[in-house]
């Protein structure tokens, strides 16, 4: 039995969100093909977590030059505490979806915000004598990434391809993808191009 982390990054519900629609077709089929797996689910935009700020910068630091644990704040040691065991419940998990709208060509905010929230030292990377290696190994990412006009394979798409680094630097390369692209710039084939993009992604939940 596997344990899915499904993150929604949209302010917007699923209904209007072509992004989450084409994730939640993915997800329906997998659950038919995986039905005893667990898959929790967090929208970036409506849940709470803890995120990086001033305080927990400061805690960080003090701990990196060796000063005590004793030394933080309350509200320092409340914070980086809160970082650690939010990053360490997400190495838990053996697989994450991910479906984000394409914003000015990167990820939206929150979902930034997010992963600032689980890259954490000793929790899934670890730095060595030359670098550093990812804790996330044999793990899996499905992406699905929403925009108006058509930008794979082009400089402008920035998100998808920050998405794979950054799972690829916590260990995580076995990443499939899904891009849903020009509903806006031709809304007359906006029902193919769900309809393809749906089509890919309950393929790609085949053996997911």
């Amino acid at each position: 039995m596997a344990k899915i982390l499904y993150i929604a990054a949209n302010p917007k519900d699923e209904e209007n969100s072509i992004s989450l629609k084409v994730a939640r077709k993915f997800i329906e089929k997998y659950k038919k093909i995986n039905p005893d797996d667990i898959i929790d689910e967090i929208n970036v935009y409506n849940d709470e977590f803890p995120i990086v700020d001033k305080d927990t910068v400061n805690g960080w630091e003090k701990l990196w030059t060796a000063q005590p644990f004793e030394s933080l704040s309350d509200v320092e040691k409340q914070k980086t505490q809160a970082i650690d065991e939010f990053a360490e419940e997400f190495s838990l998990y053996d697989k994450y979806i991910i479906a984000n709208p394409m914003w000015n060509f990167n990820i939206p905010p929150k979902l930034k915000a997010f992963i600032d929230s689980v890259v954490i030292v000793d929790k899934t990377f670890k730095f060595i004598e030359n670098g550093a290696i990812g804790l996330l190994e044999n793990k899996k990412l499905f992406h699905v990434q929403s925009s108006g006009g058509i930008y794979k394979g082009s400089p402008h798409e920035i998100s998808d391809s920050y998405l794979r680094t950054i799972f690829g630097f916590m260990g995580v390369t076995d990443v499939r993808s899904v891009f849903v692209e020009g509903v806006y710039m031709f809304p007359e084939k906006a029902a193919e191009i769900m309809k393809q993009a749906i089509k890919k992604a309950q393929s790609l939940a085949l053996d997911f």
